[in-house]
């Protein structure tokens, strides 16, 4: 339990009005005022954060989290924009912390002087969920139980079926938390979990991975890459404005995206050449249809990937650097029809021939057609990327194109929740495993074990998404080439809201003896889960109802994992368990 202190700051010391929208509601509040600023500082110190962390986690049900950074009367208006500045960062980070906190920053004058410059945290939770007894200082629970809640596992669904999809009207289904086990400190040993890549696909083609050990034929996946944006159009159908204003966002979004997925370790930077360059011929004599795109090794196909990616890298040559290029990105004018779908071509894959440029030879190109709306085009630039760097489809390549409703869950039994699973969401970070091929994780960011010599234990997880040192994850390996994962997730600003919430803990295996395609990583769901349709209203593609919240509990390769508890931070118990 948690202490909420009910309290306000005199009035003599601040005035504080109604944040916007909140006077019909009643809230009780919890205050805390953070550590001093040195001189002009604005942005967090570590002790400051710990102190946004420690008010996030103890109010794990507010809604209105509220800065207010205190200004000595009278002082300058220079002084007023670095308070504001400071109380924004304070906001900001506790957003990042909890992404449905409602926050909200301010300045207001004092004239007692120990208050000057620094910022008050208020944060506000509903009264209703408030639970408090005779004179006892009000408490939160370390969850919140809803409505379909229950200490019983859920059994509505005996079997994983797209006969048998429900719809959800609650954000989660806890159960009652058992107490987390003890901590064991024998070290973890990174080495262990670098299981061989015995695929059938990487032993013949040696290309996209779903193991160790890391090797590519196209791009590292750390390091510094340039990604050239080239608009291209038709004299019968001609771009109109500056192409950055429409392409520019999403290319930016892909760029960054990565820079966060890989905590810091690959950068993209943005070359975009902000003028429409006139491709020869008509607009139909570049088309690709669906069906082309199906069948990427044809003729057909292949002789419009040269058209259009030597003729892209022709026309604008002259004018663009192509230095250092990695990926050539195409972007074409609003409402061609051109490209159905997408058309992509891949260095020692499926390219037909590199494009030469004055500064050499480029080998990778991509071009978002009519499958995105162009705000949602950083997802295919940011699935096809990872191709580049040798990440594999997670998804069951048997139920492309109209398929799905042949394979027991839709995209396959990761469901969505990797970008490389499906780019079109709800989730679209990246997994642990995804990371750990890749190299973007440290030591300190994973934890091994063997299920030999696993000895019980309970782990402090932190979400996957937040870039720092701390645990994100383990790993347990249970053969040479299958092991067993467990992650914190967070919902982000890369995903879809969903019915059910991201924030939670989810569990997989990985068998590395299984194709990319062929859906090598595959969900552990809760007993009782199946497949629920994400999006309000039962819209969208039914997924797997795979979150692990409070209480909830997976039995798997001889192994019990159970989510103890959450807030900004997951704390898992992962136990062995005797065969039957």
């Amino acid at each position: 339990m948690k202490k909420l202190i009910i309290g306000v700051v005199s009035v003599a010391v601040l005035a504080f009005g109604l944040v916007p929208a909140e006077a019909a509601t009643k809230y009780l509040a919890s205050q805390k005022t953070l550590a001093s600023f040195s001189s002009s500082a604005t942005g967090l110190t570590t002790l400051q954060k710990s102190q946004v962390e420690q008010a996030v986690e103890a109010n794990a049900y507010a809604e209105k989290f509220i800065c207010t950074a205190i200004r000595l009367e009278g002082q300058p208006r220079s002084m007023n924009i670095v308070v504001r500045k400071r109380a924004k960062a304070a906001c900001d980070y506790a957003k990042e912390l909890n992404l449905e906190l409602s926050t909200w920053y301010q300045s207001k004058p004092t004239t007692a002087r120990s208050y000057a410059g620094k910022v008050l945290l208020t944060i506000k939770t509903a009264s209703d969920i408030i639970a408090s007894s005779g004179n006892a200082a009000p408490t939160v629970e370390k969850h919140r139980y809803l409505d379909c809640d229950s200490s019983r596992v859920d059994t509505r669904v005996d079997s994983v079926s797209q006969s048998n999809v429900i719809n959800v009207s609650c954000p989660e289904d806890a159960q009652t938390p058992a107490a987390p086990l003890d901590y064991d400190a024998t070290p973890s040993d990174p080495s262990i979990c670098e299981l061989t890549d015995v695929s059938s696909g990487r032993m013949r083609f040696n290309s996209l991975m779903v193991g160790f050990p890391r090797t590519t034929s196209n791009l590292e996946s750390t390091g510094n890459y340039k990604i050239t944006v080239i608009p291209l159009d038709w004299s019968d159908f001609a771009g109109k404005g500056k192409p950055s204003t429409v392409h520019r966002a999403a290319v930016d979004k892909f760029a960054t995206y990565y820079q966060e997925m890989s905590y810091g370790k690959l950068n993209l930077e943005v070359n975009f050449a902000d003028q429409w360059f006139r491709l020869p011929g008509k607009m139909a004599d570049y088309k690709v249809s669906e069906s082309d795109y199906q069948n990427t090794y044809s003729e057909q196909t292949k002789a419009q990937k040269t058209r259009l990616f030597h003729g892209g890298v022709k026309v604008s040559d002259a004018s663009v650097d192509f230095s250092n290029t990695a990926i050539v990105v195409f972007v074409l004018p609003s409402g061609q029809t051109a490209i159905d779908l997408t058309l992509q071509g891949f260095w020692a894959s499926d390219l037909p021939s590199p494009a030469l440029s004055d500064e050499g030879l480029l080998k990778n190109f991509f071009t978002a057609g009519n499958a995105f709306p162009i705000k949602q085009a950083w997802s295919y630039y940011a699935h096809e990327f990872g191709h580049t760097i040798m990440l594999p489809d997670y998804y069951l390549q048997s139920g492309n194109f109209g398929n799905d409703a042949l394979i027991p869950i839709p995209t396959g039994p990761f469901s969505g929740f990797d970008m490389m699973s499906t780019q079109g969401g709800p989730s679209r970070t990246m997994s642990l495993w995804s990371r750990w091929m890749m190299n973007w994780l440290s030591s300190s960011n994973l934890y091994c074990g063997e299920l030999s010599t696993l000895k019980d234990t309970s782990l402090t997880l932190h979400p996957i998404d937040q870039i720092d040192s701390n645990l994100k994850g383990a790993i347990i390996k249970i053969s040479d080439s299958k092991a067993v994962v467990v992650e914190s997730r967070r919902e982000t600003k890369y995903d879809e809201k969903t019915t059910r919430s991201r924030n939670g803990v989810i569990v997989y295996t990985i068998d590395t003896a299984i194709n990319h395609g062929e859906g090598p990583m595959a969900l552990v769901p809760p007993a009782g889960r199946g497949l629920y349709y994400p999006y309000e209203n039962g819209g969208g593609q039914p997924q797997l109802d795979a979150m692990l919240y409070v209480g909830n509990s997976v039995l798997i390769e001889g192994l019990k994992i159970t989510l103890n508890s959450s807030g900004i931070r997951d704390i898992v118990s992962i136990s062995r368990i005797a065969p039957e």
